[in-house]
C-alpha cells in the first residue's frame, strides 16, 4: 500500500511539473519589446552596434544641413534564437546619428520600421542612401518564398525639415509571377500627384497605360508607421 501511495505521488509530481512547463511555454510573448544597447556615440557604425549585430547597409552624408556628414544604417542581430525552446526572428534596427568633429552622436533608433526576416521571407535588398543634402532614401526588396505571387520592391524618400524626417516620395514596381500583370507606382507627396503605369511583362501586345491621381495626404514622419 505504501509503495502504491509513493508511486501515485511521483506521478502527480511529474504531471504538475509538465503542466507548469507548458504554462511557462504558453506564456512566452514573442512580441515582447526588447531593449537594444546601441552606443550613444561612436566613430563609425561598428563602434555603435551591440555585440552580435551586423551592419546591413549604411550611408554617410549631410542629413540636417549643418555641414557635417551624418550616418544612417540598418543593423540586424545575428543570433538566431534567444532560447532552446523559442525561435525569435532577428530584429532589424534603423539608426540615424548626427555627425560632428570626432564622431557621431545618436539622433534616433527606429526599431519597428521594417519586419524581421522570418523563415521563407527575407530581404534581397534593404539599404539606405543619402543622394543629396537633407534627403534620405530607403530601398526595400522582399523575397517571399511561398504564399504570394508577387514580391514587394519599393523605395521611400524622406527629407529632414522642421526637426524631423518626413516622407516626400515613394516609388514601387511589382508584377504577378503567374499572369505577368505589372504596375509601376510613383508618388510625389509634395505635389500630391500619383502616377501608375500598368503593363504585362509576358505580353508585349498588351499596351501600357498610365493613370494619374491627385492625393491629399499630410506628410508622415519617419517611424510613425512601418514601411514594411
Amino acid at each position: 500500500m505504501k509503495l502504491y501511495v509513493i508511486a501515485i505521488n511521483i506521478m502527480l509530481c511529474l504531471a504538475f511539473n509538465s503542466y507548469s512547463q507548458e504554462q511557462e511555454d504558453s506564456s512566452y510573448d514573442s512580441t515582447a519589446k526588447e531593449v537594444y544597447e546601441f552606443q550613444e556615440k561612436g566613430a563609425n557604425s561598428k563602434d555603435i552596434v551591440p555585440e552580435n549585430w551586423e551592419i546591413l547597409s549604411e550611408a554617410i552624408g549631410d542629413l540636417n544641413g549643418d555641414g557635417f556628414d551624418d550616418l544612417a544604417f540598418f543593423s540586424r542581430r545575428s543570433i538566431k534564437s534567444d532560447s532552446e525552446n523559442h525561435y525569435t526572428p532577428n530584429p532589424i534596427v534603423f539608426a540615424i546619428y548626427w555627425g560632428k568633429e570626432g564622431g557621431f552622436t545618436q539622433y534616433k533608433l527606429y526599431e519597428d520600421l521594417v519586419s524581421p526576416e522570418d523563415g521563407p521571407i527575407y530581404y534581397e535588398d534593404l539599404s539606405v542612401n543619402i543622394p543629396v543634402k537633407r534627403v534620405l532614401t530607403i530601398n526595400v526588396k522582399v523575397f517571399l518564398g511561398y504564399g504570394s505571387w508577387t514580391n514587394p520592391n519599393f523605395s521611400v524618400k524622406y527629407r529632414y525639415q522642421n526637426g524631423a524626417f518626413y516622407k516626400i516620395g515613394y516609388v514601387a514596381d511589382e508584377f504577378h509571377r503567374a499572369t505577368g500583370d505589372a504596375h509601376d507606382v510613383s508618388i510625389n507627396y509634395l505635389t500630391g500627384k500619383k502616377r501608375t503605369i500598368l503593363y504585362n511583362v509576358f505580353e508585349d501586345s498588351i499596351p501600357k497605360r498610365t493613370e494619374w491621381e491627385t492625393i491629399n495626404e499630410p506628410l508622415t514622419e519617419l517611424g510613425s508607421e512601418p514601411i514594411y
